[in-house]
């Protein structure tokens, strides 16, 4: 089950970023464009901090970091072990179109 959470594109820092606020270090997933290929991104890492964890924080900022992709023209590479768990377990249909094709779940 997912939270209401506004997540925060920073793509200075290419990063998808929930604030917790107060003295609690900030949920994000980590992307970087892969070499040789500006149309893929890289989902390296994702962090959700131990005081917020089990609220599911990490799929919100992972549903937002697919859609970005999917709306900006670009393919994911699911490098991260929590996103490559969501893609096999859990990623919609329109998420599973918008990853790399040699990480896409087999079927």
């Amino acid at each position: 089950m997912s939270v209401a959470a506004r997540v925060e594109h920073i793509r200075k820092s290419m990063q998808f970023v929930i604030k917790l606020g107060g003295s609690i270090p900030n949920a994000h997933l980590d992307y970087k464009p892969v070499a040789g290929n500006e149309k893929v991104l890289d989902f390296y890492h994702t962090f959700v901090p131990q005081e917020a964890g089990g609220k599911g924080l990490a799929k919100v900022l992972v549903e937002a970091g697919f859609k970005y992709a999917g709306e900006e023209g670009f393919q994911v590479r699911p490098t991260c072990t929590y996103i490559a768990k969501f893609v096999e377990k859990g990623a919609t249909p329109e998420q599973i179109k918008v990853v790399e094709d040699s990480f896409k779940p087999r079927m």
